[in-house]
């Protein structure tokens, strides 16, 4: 016996009241499917006559094929800004300040020696000796720091401070004025002074602080401290000649820290 042909059956929508609506197909010619652009990652051309580009992802099934272009990485030349001799260590740069008796930035330049017949050679810069760093900074002393007034916009009005209150030393301001700083009586030279000075701090130009180490050598300290961007090695081999430990383009504060990460 034959069974009856279904009825058709109502629709969801035509259940809820809603009429159905016809979605016409798009109007694009099926051949022509395969050849829509689609965007994909960018194509490299070859960078030679004759070279191929690099197999690449298919781009959507369409059987072509390109290369992914890699992003650039820019080239940067030179040491981390910031840094100021060939062991890369970052400093800080001396304020740029009217009183002539404190350090001015400095640009460095290679220093050249006399070379003989060859003509001039670059000659090494002084090399700072970490363990002298650290006994200086760690072994209670009298620091006379040159080109410490009371301006507060200066650094070395900070730095002094670091240098009695963190480090323990006993501090003894020297500039042209002779300006009593944080409570402890200036002076306007060091052989001024009454009383043995171990380590002479220098926030002076490089172009007047050989005077000062020279100072330092006839007053009978122990050490000469040159800070970041003070550089005089002709007055630093003197320093060392006479038997001065010698420490030149950094400064105690930023040792410290250092010191203190170690």
């Amino acid at each position: 016996m034959t069974e009856p042909a279904p009825q058709n059956q109502p629709s969801d929508a035509e259940l809820a009241g809603i009429p159905d609506l016809e979605i016409p197909a798009a109007d694009i010619p099926e051949a022509d499917i395969a050849d829509v652009d689609i965007p994909a990652a960018p194509v490299r051309p070859p960078s030679t006559p004759g070279e191929s580009a690099p197999p690449g992802l298919d781009l959507a099934g369409t059987g072509r094929r390109g290369a992914v272009v890699e992003p650039e990485v820019p080239e940067v030349e030179g040491p981390p800004l910031g840094t100021t001799d060939p062991q890369l260590r970052t400093t800080e740069p001396v304020l740029n300040v009217s009183d002539p008796v404190l350090s001015e930035p400095v640009l460095r330049e290679p220093v050249l020696g006399d070379g003989g017949t060859d003509g001039p050679q670059l000659r090494q810069h002084h090399i700072n000796d970490p363990d002298t760093i650290r006994r200086l900074l760690t072994t209670p002393a009298r620091w006379a720091i040159v080109g410490l007034s009371n301006n507060p916009m200066r650094a070395a009005v900070g730095v002094a401070r670091i240098v009695r209150d963190d480090l323990g030393m006993d501090i003894v301001p020297v500039s042209l004025k002779g300006d009593t700083v944080h409570g402890e009586r200036g002076y306007t030279r060091l052989d001024e002074i009454p009383g043995t000075i171990d380590v002479v701090d220098c926030f002076v130009n490089s172009q007047k602080v050989g005077a000062i180490v020279d100072q330092a050598i006839d007053i009978g300290a122990k050490a000469v401290w040159l800070q970041v961007g003070v550089i005089d090695e002709a007055a630093a081999a003197r320093a060392t000649a006479a038997g001065l430990d010698v420490v030149m383009d950094a400064c105690p504060a930023i040792e410290r820290r250092n010191l203190m990460r170690s």
